[in-house]
């Protein structure tokens, strides 16, 4: 196993980190935290928190939980487990942002200069070309 190549849940992690500090506006945030935390719930139980934003204005916490399901939804339990999470820590809520997506689109331009002579005999056949 190569330690050098990325585990693919901390990409897709900093993916859903980057899109959402890109699009803080739609998401109403103010502020994303950097990396992942825990968050100290009412409970006194410490929760590992994969991206933490923080709402305009009244600075409520919002927690993000990153889920990358490729042969299955969700299931009741995992969406209750985070719905407690965010009861327990006061969060105002989580984040949900199903169906949505989310496109950056760069354009390259490449400007090339060429000149091409042709050169050709009275009957119009080719003599010589030359490009540069």
């Amino acid at each position: 196993m190569n330690s050098n190549k990325p585990q693919l849940w901390k990409s897709y992690e900093d993916a859903v980190r980057a899109i959402i500090s890109q699009h803080r506006e739609f998401f109403g945030l103010e502020f994303i935290e950097p990396t992942s935390g825990k968050v100290e719930g009412k409970s006194g139980y410490s929760w590992n928190i994969e991206i933490i934003g923080y709402t305009s204005g009244n600075r409520k916490m919002v927690l993000v939980e990153v889920r990358r399901k490729t042969t299955r939804n969700i299931i009741p339990e995992e969406a209750g487990a985070l719905a407690y999470r965010i009861e327990d820590t006061g969060a105002e809520k989580g984040l949900k942002c199903l169906n949505q997506a989310f496109i950056k689109k760069t354009e390259k331009f490449v400007l090339k200069e060429e000149v091409t002579i042709i050169a050709r005999d009275k009957d119009g056949n080719l003599i010589r070309k030359v490009t540069s």
